[in-house]
């Protein structure tokens, strides 16, 4: 745990006035995992800003060509790595990713009290970081967080929509699917869930038509091998 913190003035803005009663609290620990994969471009951009605020860093590597793993190393010395099993679909090897088995094999490393997932290509702010500690600490009934995602394309416009990125540690969360991975249905029954004030930009959309070809590319194959494995799913 961190020492204790006077809320006031530790993030500014409308909505921490909502959440801060002038209390001090002890702030919970967190734990940033992340997957990556040839990310030398994304992956500074994403860590740069928030890796004072988060108590650890956990980067799971499935295979970089480029300086991913150099970069990672100036933030965080735990650095893993995550050997993809190969497959074979319409007659060539191709890799058998599970997206689920890399981002619980990347959870099963965090050390802190709450788990913040995030992709390279997705952006936080440090005062947003701080006010997920401050939520967790003022609500603690809560086991996890979904927040809202806002898809940003080439032309500025952006499309939403919402995941699990936070959640507490040591409660038996764990992923689910291969492709479009969720941590939902393992927190049933386990406490109460909320959404956080608190966005994040994913900057993965912006070229759309290259990401539809990459997306199709890499999800059939996932898909169809899924459903091979789990016709009834």
């Amino acid at each position: 745990m961190s020492d204790l913190q006077d809320l006031e003035g530790v993030v500014s803005g409308e909505e921490v006035k909502l959440i801060n009663r002038g209390i001090k609290t002890q702030l919970p620990t967190l734990s940033l995992t992340m997957i990556t994969r040839d990310e030398e471009e994304q992956l500074p951009q994403c860590l740069e800003p928030i890796k004072d605020v988060v108590d650890e860093i956990i980067i799971v590597d499935t295979g970089s060509k480029d300086k991913t793993v150099d970069i990672a190393k100036k933030y965080t010395d735990k650095i893993y790595h995550y050997e993809i099993p190969k497959t074979f679909y319409q007659g060539k090897e191709v890799d058998d990713l599970d997206f689920s088995a890399m981002r619980n094999y990347a959870d099963s490393h965090a050390t802190c009290d709450w788990i913040l997932t995030l992709d390279p290509d997705e952006r936080m702010k440090a005062e947003y970081v701080q006010m997920l500690k401050i939520l967790i600490a003022q609500q603690p009934n809560i086991i996890a967080y979904e927040f809202t995602i806002f898809n940003q394309y080439s032309n500025r416009d952006f499309s939403q929509h919402r995941r699990y990125k936070a959640y507490k540690n040591h409660i038996g969360a764990y992923y689910q699917c291969v492709l479009h991975e969720t941590i939902g249905d393992s927190l049933i029954g386990k406490g109460q869930t909320a959404l956080a004030p608190i966005p994040i930009v994913h900057l993965g959309y912006r070229d759309p038509v290259e990401h539809k070809k990459k997306s199709l590319d890499r999800n059939i194959p996932i898909l169809e091998r899924a459903v091979d494995r789990d016709p009834e799913n």
